[in-house]
């Protein structure tokens, strides 16, 4: 069996007993749509506009429908977007796609939370998620949430859509997490300015684009920061925006490569670290029916408690421990193609400063794909590689208490 990897996204764990679960059954996954290939695009804004007008009355609350534009055809059954949300207080919002009729206030695919820098009173708030969800036949998408007055912004960076059975082009290959940028080793930070990431020995020579993770490690103004292809001209869009100095933020994101790499700019002035955790195949790949994509009903996996430990008596008994690894099960779907690698999002509520590292198993990978500050909840998008047996491994740097849910997979 070919490796597989999955889209996960987190699941808001509000801490202690709360969060803890005394049995970890693995919840079975309902495809929504055909396996498809991604299509990537050089990221586009989509979407920018003030939260003033939105509807705060009734349910969703504060609900903002964003029509996804002429670079999503029809026949699309997911698109990976970035969202940005600047606002006077703290927000947290959803990301969702696919939705019933019965239930119209449900999520179907991309229930993904997103939360914001915690700052002073007076600051700007800045909450960022690169969300991939599914889509119905009129190509939208919803963000819900959106409560305190400010800015959205949504920036477009692909979408899946069938291709046959075996396609060359659009499989994602999941690969060992790997470093490919870190300033505070070379070049030093960057100022206003871009870098070239290059990819030489990373990824196959026929990868037509890579998912991976930006940190943005000690600004010193208020920064954003975007992937764009080698040799092309920098996009009007953002992968990642920080409205603090001295602060660390991460995302993921997905980029075109060309000449084997991309290029990565910042405004503003911050050491930046790129970790690379997966590939997308080309025109020039053999063809095959692993790597592509299943979008699912959104749903949530148990993380198990601390081995040895009873959730329902201690507090923390849930979290996990500092450089303990955990390992989170999921089944088999009961229909579809089979899994096997994963790509994650995680939600971590920290009790202090520090990372989260997620990966299939084996030695431990030094990358991040999730940085917290003390005392915030952070999301991110991290994808990884093949899996050991039917789980992944997670561990922090710190106590820290993460939740899972699954959006869609990568066929074997």
């Amino acid at each position: 069996m070919s490796a597989v990897a999955l889209i996960v996204s987190c699941l808001r764990v509000d801490g202690g007993p709360a969060g803890a679960q005394a049995v970890t059954t693995p919840h079975v996954f309902a495809p929504i749509a055909a396996p498809s290939a991604f299509f990537p695009l050089t990221a586009q804004r989509v979407y920018e506009g003030d939260t003033g007008a939105l509807d705060r009355g009734g349910f969703p609350f504060g609900l903002l429908t964003v029509p996804l534009g002429p670079g999503v055809p029809s026949g699309a059954t997911a698109a990976v977007v970035n969202v940005t949300t600047v606002t006077q207080f703290p927000v947290q919002f959803n990301v969702c796609g696919t939705r019933t009729q019965a239930q119209p206030w449900w999520c179907n695919s991309g229930a993904s939370t997103a939360y914001p820098d915690f700052l002073e009173p007076g600051q700007s708030h800045a909450a960022q998620l690169m969300a991939t969800v599914g889509l119905g036949a009129d190509r939208t998408l919803s963000i819900e949430g959106l409560w305190a007055p400010g800015r959205v912004t949504v920036d477009l960076l692909g979408y899946y859509a069938p291709a046959g059975a075996t396609p060359a082009a659009g499989r994602y290959r999941p690969s060992a997490p790997q470093r490919a940028l870190d300033t505070r080793d070379v070049g030093g930070p960057l100022e206003d300015g871009a870098v070239t990431v290059s990819l030489g020995g990373l990824v196959p020579a026929d990868t037509s684009a890579v998912m991976a993770t930006v940190t943005v490690v000690d600004a010193d103004r208020d920064s954003y920061v975007t992937a764009y292809p080698t040799g092309t001209a920098a996009p009007y869009a953002s992968n990642a925006l920080l409205l603090a100095p001295n602060r660390t933020l991460t995302n993921q994101f997905v980029v075109p490569v060309t000449n084997n790499g991309f290029d990565v700019r910042i405004s503003g002035r911050a050491h930046v670290l790129v970790d690379v955790v997966g590939s997308f195949t080309s025109s020039a790949s053999a063809p095959g029916a692993d790597g592509l994509y299943v979008p699912i009903v959104s749903t949530p996996l148990d993380v198990p408690a601390q081995a040895g430990v009873d959730p329902f008596t201690d507090p923390y008994g849930n979290a996990l421990r500092p450089e303990v690894p955990r390992t989170v099960p999921f089944a088999a779907p009961v229909f579809g193609p089979a899994v096997g690698a994963l790509s994650l999002v995680v939600e971590a509520q920290p009790f202090g400063a520090g990372f989260v590292t997620v990966w299939a198993g084996g030695a431990r990978p030094w990358t991040t794909n999730l940085f917290s500050q003390s005392g915030n909840q952070r999301t991110n998008v991290a994808a990884t590689t093949g899996v050991s047996g039917s789980g992944f491994e997670v561990v922090s740097t710190e106590l820290t208490f993460v939740g899972v849910t699954v959006l869609g997979y990568y066929a074997a």
